[in-house]
């Protein structure tokens, strides 16, 4: 019998082996596995030195924007005209070397406004190892930067959004739209969901990579479904 139940384990390890993670601490259990996997492979939105990905940490905005830059693949003409147009900006403000790119980016592209850098700074958003919650940005921000990088046509119809909170849903930064009228046509293309968590949207709390790594995949599908 014992005989019997080694040959099964055997048999089993040859014709079912153990799943590889790219992340320790992302098993393929995790409801983002996929997601998570395929943009580091793709080199779009990695993990850290020590091998962990770190799903439920916070995505920050210096983070948000290189991700933005790395989905785009600009030209190294569009890169150094960025860089040219934006360093010195980004330099008074104290902005790291690794994010000023995709900060330049953002800002070349206009999916970042110049006042938005300003009032970030004040807030604490620019730094490289955020630590409080107020130090990232929130989810109706991070709606409005996508709504820009995906080029959107705002939607002032919000019946499609079935978040329990929209009436705590504010105002874009730079301009006098509702944040939901960016989601609507988001949700329409599949990249925001309708019912949001458990129901609502949750306009002021931070995104968690594992949710950033999804919203990236759906924006990338759009993206390539337009090429």
């Amino acid at each position: 019998m014992k005989r019997f139940i080694g040959i099964v384990f055997i048999f089993i390890f040859i014709f079912f082996p153990s799943p590889s993670y790219a992340f320790e601490d992302v098993s393929y259990l995790h409801w983002a596995y996929e997601d998570i996997n395929s943009l580091s492979d793709e080199g779009v939105f990695g993990g850290y030195e020590d091998g962990t990905f770190q799903p439920e940490k916070y995505v920050s905005l210096l983070e948000i924007f290189s991700i933005i830059q790395r989905m785009d693949k600009p030209s190294d003409l569009d890169m150094a005209r960025a860089m040219r147009m934006y360093e010195g900006f980004l330099s008074s403000y104290n902005i790291s070397d690794w994010a000023k790119p995709g900060i330049s980016y953002g800002l070349y592209k206009n999916i970042l406004y110049e006042s938005e850098i300003n009032k970030a700074y004040e807030s604490g958003l620019l730094s490289d190892i955020p630590k409080k919650h107020s130090d990232f940005p929130t989810r109706e921000e991070i709606a409005v930067y996508f709504g820009r990088f995906l080029e959107v046509a705002p939607d002032y119809d919000h019946s499609n959004l079935a978040y329990g909170d929209i009436d705590s849903i504010g105002k874009a930064l730079a301009n006098d739209l509702e944040v939901s009228d960016y989601l609507s046509p988001l949700v329409d293309l599949g990249v925001f969901s309708s019912e949001g968590s458990e129901g609502n949207f949750e306009p002021t709390r931070p995104f968690r990579r594992a949710e950033m790594a999804s919203i990236v995949v759906s924006s990338l599908e759009f993206i390539n479904s337009e090429r």
